[in-house]
């Protein structure tokens, strides 16, 4: 058959149904096309009925050329010349899989610009007739340093004829953002012609992340933007848990069995309510746990599950609510895991990470089980 568009594949399977007789043989072979290829490399013999993992990324693309197509054959032999194996053609399909995670970029269905500002200068901030706004200004928004690394993203803003921001994209992905970051906004309230950026009034732009970063206070808010959403692909949540009465807790411990191969991560936070808090439980924040275990923690192979152990920083958990209570402890709680992968840093392999046996334990006490 022919693709209808551009397919990644990280895994692949060919579904089918063969009948054989004796002294009777079928074997299949694929061409695949690296995904920065333009040409399939050579016949690889491979298993029906089987997943095969690709080492790196191949690609099927869209219109299909006869040197860079994804190609399967199926091979017969047979020692008897009055017999062969069967295929049913109506029964057999290809299956490709591609692994939906990133690295901690971000793209532009994270970004959210809910006031367009006034008095922008379109020369200098970008051309209202460029339908592509990434070619926009990149000194008007400011995106903070990533969590991990030092790959910061930029972002570019696009003005409309009349001095408002009408678009604002992703210029430079980044990576490493495991919590929200902020977005600075340049100058503004200006229009000095020496400024980078002149306008009348600025624009505020924002960032979905996965929640907050607890690192120096743990004290958080009921910030809207850590509840929901995120920019990391690859996420799991919990369903809510509930404490019995007079069993609330005040901290929280994570521990999990994982397939961490190197150049991927797993990361963990937790979204609490207290008993006394009236606010509703989907609009706290989740808030980023740290890693106790060592860091250079990585699994050797599919088969070796590492065990992960994941603490809440000072271990203790205490929030500010929307209204400005303070609270101590909570009563109900939910956990989120994201997974992480870095493709270059996997040059030779495609390594998922998996997790098994995932338990948290809530604590009557500060740091103790």
């Amino acid at each position: 058959g022919n693709a209808s568009s551009n397919t990644i594949i990280d895994t692949f399977k060919v579904a089918t149904e063969i009948i054989s007789f004796a002294n009777t043989y079928t074997h299949f072979d694929y061409y695949a096309t690296d995904l920065a290829g333009s040409e399939k490399g050579s016949n690889i013999r491979f298993k029906e009925n089987k997943n095969i993992d690709f080492k790196t990324q191949k690609q099927i693309t869209y219109p299909q050329a006869a040197n860079n197509s994804f190609t399967i054959n199926a091979y017969f032999e047979s020692a008897n010349t009055l017999i062969s194996p069967i295929l049913d053609n109506q029964r057999t399909g290809v299956i490709t899989v591609e692994n939906v995670i990133n690295d901690g970029s971000l793209s532009n269905s994270d970004i959210v610009l809910s006031n367009t500002g006034a008095g922008y200068f379109g020369a200098e901030v970008g051309n209202s007739t460029n339908p592509v706004a990434s070619e926009g200004n990149t000194s008007v928004f400011v995106v903070s340093a990533p969590d991990i690394g030092a790959n910061t993203a930029t972002i570019a803003a696009n003005v409309h004829a009349n001095g408002i921001i009408n678009q604002v994209a992703v210029k430079h992905a980044g990576s490493g953002y495991i919590s929200t970051p902020t977005v600075t906004v340049v100058d503004g309230g200006t229009v000095d012609p020496g400024d980078a950026v002149r306008s009348s009034a600025s624009a505020v732009v924002s960032i979905v992340g996965e929640g907050a970063n607890n690192t120096v206070n743990v004290q958080t808010t009921n910030v809207a933007s850590f509840s929901s959403g995120g920019n990391l692909k690859a996420r799991y949540v919990s369903r809510r848990v509930t404490l019995e009465e007079g069993f609330d807790a005040m901290d929280l411990r994570l521990y999990m069995d994982a397939y961490k191969p190197r150049g991927s991560n797993i990361h963990a936070y937790y979204k609490v309510l207290s008993s006394d808090d009236s606010e509703p439980f989907d609009e706290k924040p989740w808030v980023l746990m740290y890693q106790k275990t060592a860091d250079t923690t990585y699994s050797i192979n599919e088969n070796d599950f590492k065990r992960f152990q994941f603490n809440t920083f000072a271990d203790k958990i205490t929030y500010v609510s929307g209204g400005g209570a303070n609270y101590q402890n909570f009563r109900t709680f939910a956990i989120k895991l994201v997974m992480t992968l870095d493709r270059v840093a996997q040059d030779s392999f495609i390594g998922i990470p998996k997790v098994i046996n995932l338990r948290a334990i809530a604590l009557d006490s500060e740091g103790t089980p």
